[in-house]
């Protein structure tokens, strides 16, 4: 459940860090670059013999909440329809 808040977090400052709100011409980059987060927590979570799925499950909740306020428009609708 940590690992999973903590890399949500960890999301949400690297995208507002990087600042691809203000370029939509770069949505699928901001689309693929969110993938690895839950990606990286849950195997995380998985070598520390912990459950991956709530991980994932937190990270989503973090990442819906904090992250989704540093895409574009446009990207939260490709990522919507992703997830």
């Amino acid at each position: 459940m940590v690992i999973g808040i903590v890399a949500g977090m960890l999301s949400a400052l690297v995208f507002k860090h990087m600042g691809l709100k203000h370029h939509e011409e770069i949505v699928f980059l901001e689309a693929a670059l969110s993938f690895p987060f839950p990606w990286a927590a849950y195997f995380i979570a998985e070598a520390l013999k912990l459950s991956g799925i709530v991980t994932i499950l937190f990270c989503g909740i973090v990442m819906a909440t904090y992250t989704r306020n540093n895409f574009s428009t446009k990207s939260v609708t490709l990522t919507a329809g992703a997830y």
